[in-house]
């Protein structure tokens, strides 16, 4: 008996690696797309195919081409971390790891306060209802590969494949790490609108419904809302690998056409970040 045809997101991958292997260029660009991060809130930051209905598996698609993904803001992981720590390269990654959440306990001890406190305004609007399930969100985009380091905040990430970059979960703040430790590509999936756009480097918005994206199809770059409405999940990824490309062969985003993200450049600074 012959093997079984592909099903679910393999298929979906298959599509998508089938349609964009033998185009010129796609390869050395993909493998030349080396370093992108990971916003852990709400939003990712750039993989190779996306589609929303299988966030985790995007991250082994990166990996596999031989990029690296990097996933941040310590807070958003607490009381989580320790899934992450399962699949530490070795015993130093994992404790490197362990290290920065006690730092992360001691720091908000310094202002009286505790990281596991109740979810934001938004996240409760969102249906969230305790802060656990915002971090088992935050780390289940992490997918499944090897954690193979971390990185204090801005330090120059040197491994490939999967790592994660301490950060507060300050939106801006956290970005400007990932920049400054190296990611090249930014792409937000965004379900309730973000406006961020980042400098230097190009960041691609994503909606994850329709409705949001029309109401705002001056900042939004990709549609990806309609796989519910029955586009299928690689038609929709090969659209965002495509994007992908053409923004790291020089093509403008959104935000960069409007001259977004001057403001959102916004370094760790001394005093209470969480």
């Amino acid at each position: 008996m012959g093997e079984p045809a592909p099903r679910g997101e393999v298929a979906a991958m298959v599509a998508v690696q089938s349609a964009l292997a033998d185009r010129p260029g796609v390869l050395a660009t993909a493998r030349g797309m080396s370093h992108f991060g990971e916003h852990s809130v709400g939003w990712l930051i750039v993989e190779l195919v996306g589609a929303l209905l299988i966030e985790r598996r995007r991250r082994e698609w990166l990996v596999a081409a031989g990029g690296t993904t990097i996933l941040t803001e310590t807070p958003e992981i607490y009381g989580a971390e320790h899934l992450l720590m399962r699949r530490a390269r070795s015993r130093a990654v994992g404790e490197k790891l362990a290290a920065r959440i006690r730092w992360w306990e001691h720091y908000a001890g310094m202002f009286g306060v505790k990281l596991d406190n109740n979810p934001s305004v938004g996240n409760k609007e969102g249906g969230l209802t305790t802060i656990y399930e915002k971090s088992l969100g935050a780390v289940a985009k992490a997918g499944t590969t090897a954690l193979n380091g971390v990185y204090l905040y801005g330090e120059p990430i040197t491994e490939r494949g999967f790592v994660f970059m301490d950060s507060p979960g300050f939106d801006p703040t956290s970005v400007t790490g990932l920049v400054a430790s190296g990611a090249n590509v930014v792409a937000f999936t965004t379900g309730r609108g973000s406006c961020f756009g980042c400098k230097p480097v190009p960041s691609i918005k994503i909606a994850t419904n329709t409705p949001m994206y029309e109401r705002m199809l001056d900042d939004m770059d990709v549609d990806a809302g309609v796989i519910l409405g029955g586009t299928s999940v690689a038609e929709v990824g090969r659209q965002i690998f495509d994007l992908m490309l053409e923004v790291a062969s020089g093509r403008k985003t959104k935000s960069e056409l409007h001259g977004v993200g001057d403001e959102e450049f916004s370094p760790w600074s001394i005093g209470p970040t969480l």
